[in-house]
């Protein structure tokens, strides 16, 4: 039992960097996820990955400051919060990578 934890111990820290290897952190946009039939499409923005989408909108000036006063008890945080959101990005990866 003992060595299996150890070589699980091991392990982890490669199995992070075989993900980071592959996993792009930046180039990173978000959009709400409209409904089906919808006919305009929704506007993408830039995204930081790992993040959260209320810091998304206000890094690019589409809400208030949630942190300040009561904003995060509002009626728009609870809008936002149930919408659904559609975060995207393209990277390139190549054979050797995914064997």
């Amino acid at each position: 039992m003992f060595k299996q934890i150890s070589l699980l111990l091991l392990l982890f820290p490669l199995l992070l960097c075989a993900q980071e290897k592959i996993t792009p952190l930046e180039n990173w946009r978000f959009r709400l996820d409209l409904p089906q039939g919808h006919h305009l499409p929704s506007p993408e923005y830039d995204a930081q990955v790992p993040g959260v989408v209320h810091l998304d909108l206000m890094r690019n000036n589409l809400a208030p400051d949630f942190y300040a006063g009561l904003n995060e008890h509002s009626d728009l945080a609870k809008r936002l919060e149930s919408q659904n959101w559609v975060y995207s990005t393209s990277f390139e990866i190549s054979d050797d990578d995914l064997s």
